[in-house]
């Protein structure tokens, strides 16, 4: 197949089509290339992936603190997997944004640093969880699965609050229905 090269190629396209897409602004018309570097884009999660390989967010962490803020926008839908060991006592909440650019999640909610607490969906029994009441951990070891409420963000992070023992594993994926 003469095509079969062309998506080979994809990852390496997908991962640097922002920086041809910023070189190729320069030149006209400007709308044509953000068009081309859509199709790598497109072709690329229809033919190689419709799925974001698992990202760890936490791994073994045993303090309280702010993860990274994650672009999840070209994802439809986003699954985490909790899991705790050594008696494992905290409480994580998920933070969203759809401001152009990552907030600081560390920092405090404000006019130019637009985040709220957003609620997860629990696999275990289809329970919704408030965002600001987060999901607790007493004492018991678990791993949990949870889809977040991301509709329209374009960022995501995790906090971990009150924690007094144990330590936590994080793992973040992102699905598209095609």
């Amino acid at each position: 197949m003469c095509i079969q090269p062309l998506l080979e190629s994809l990852p390496e396209l997908l991962v640097q089509y922002k920086v041809i897409v910023a070189l190729l602004r320069a030149s006209e018309p400007p709308k044509f290339w953000d068009e081309v570097a859509n199709i790598i884009k497109i072709s690329y999660n229809i033919y190689m992936k419709n799925y974001l390989s698992e990202v760890a967010i936490f791994s073994a962490k045993a303090t309280t603190g702010t993860a990274l803020a994650y672009l999840i926008k070209d994802w439809q839908h986003i699954m985490l997997c909790l899991s705790s060991q050594t008696s494992a006592n905290f409480t994580i909440k998920f933070q969203g944004s759809f401001s152009e650019t990552a907030p600081d999640f560390s920092a405090a909610q404000s006019a130019t640093n637009r985040w709220d607490y957003i609620q997860v969906k629990d696999y275990q029994n289809n329970a919704a969880i408030d965002g600001d009441t987060g999901i607790a951990f007493a004492g018991t070891d678990d791993v949990r699965l949870f889809e977040l409420n991301t509709n329209g963000l374009k960022y995501v992070c995790a906090t971990i609050t009150a924690r007094s023992a144990g330590s936590v594993n994080l793992h973040l994926s992102g699905f598209n229905n095609e």
